[in-house]
């Protein structure tokens, strides 16, 4: 697993004024947490905490008063209305004790059922995995080339290295080729009326050549 670097700071002040603050400064405030030790209030740079949230890298070492710091990104929390970054929580990991991350799921190949007009459904973009931090998966890949319409996949059907187990239900659905879409034409009123005229000018023409046939006869 490649290492992430995040240089960090220890936050003297708390609050929202202090955060309003570190914000028009470039910086973003967060926690440090677990392992026994104590919660501490801490800042880093925004930028490179939107970079690394953005390429959705579950662990990061931070480097903290000299010291590197091995973390989780456990819950990262954002402006209801615009998305902005306000806060992150790291929780501090314990090497040789097992624990829980969300591993994204990455799909390579080109799906058969998708080239003769299928749709690919992707439902589930990541699952949850348990193992050391030393055997933290980067992604989960699946091939999709044997893909044709009306197949699935699900979370039983995905293979991780040694070392991690996949906690996610495996009954859930990770993607699917389904059926093209068949959007019926709208038929407008002054449509249907002319279909109706035309319907009755046939019904009409067959009456009147029955007509002339009784006549011949």
């Amino acid at each position: 697993m490649e290492k992430i670097y995040l240089e960090a700071g220890l936050r003297k002040k708390t609050g929202k004024k202090a955060s309003r603050r570190m914000f028009h400064a470039g910086r973003l405030p967060a926690i440090l947490y677990g392992g026994g030790e104590a919660l501490l209030p801490i800042d880093l740079s925004l930028q490179d905490c939107k970079v690394i949230i953005r390429q959705k890298h579950n662990v990061v070492n931070l480097k903290l008063n000299n010291a590197e710091i091995m973390v989780l990104v456990k819950e990262v929390q954002r402006h209801p209305v615009t998305g902005r970054l306000l806060h992150v929580d790291f929780y501090r990991i314990q090497q040789g004790k097992k624990l829980i991350v969300s591993v994204p799921i990455a799909l390579t190949g080109e799906a058969p059922g998708v080239k003769i007009g299928g749709v690919l459904e992707h439902m589930l973009w990541e699952v949850e995995v348990e193992c050391l931090p030393k055997d933290i998966p980067e992604k989960i890949e699946i091939d999709v080339s044997s893909l044709n319409i009306g197949d699935a996949l699900h979370v039983r059907d995905l293979t991780i290295g040694e070392g991690g187990k996949i906690v996610t239900n495996s009954e859930k659905t990770v993607i699917s080729i389904v059926p093209p879409t068949v959007i019926k034409e709208e038929v407008l009123p002054e449509e249907e009326e002319v279909v109706e005229e035309e319907k009755e000018e046939v019904v009409e023409g067959e009456k009147e050549e029955k007509r002339k046939e009784e006549v011949k006869q």
